[in-house]
């Protein structure tokens, strides 16, 4: 007498049959969206190119410190932050005037 697979036994195969086909074709273009990314799962060092992500985003297409104009500072310093958003006087400026310096 034939045996055949049940509901569970067809879902198992179906299973190991996607598995396999998935190991073998790798990942298909546009399969992997933001929402299937853990946390911080992507960093600096996995982007081949860092300064066009950022440009694509809008964020200015550097490396370095986020312009102004895109939403960032424009410095990589507490202090540098201050003198280009607030117009706040550097330390060194600030302690002369005060007289303490």
């Amino acid at each position: 007498m034939a045996k055949y697979l049940d509901q569970t036994g067809l879902t198992q195969l179906w299973l190991k049959i996607r598995a396999y086909i998935d190991a073998k074709a790798g990942v298909p273009d546009g399969s992997v969206t933001t929402a299937k990314l853990a946390d911080k799962a992507v960093t600096p060092a996995k982007v081949a190119d860092l300064s066009a992500m950022r440009g694509e985003m809008g964020l200015g297409n550097t490396r370095s410190a986020l312009p102004i104009a895109n939403g960032g500072t424009g410095a990589t310093t507490a202090d540098g932050a201050r003198r280009n958003l607030l117009n706040y006087p550097s330390n060194d400026e600030l302690l002369k005037y005060l007289g303490l310096k």
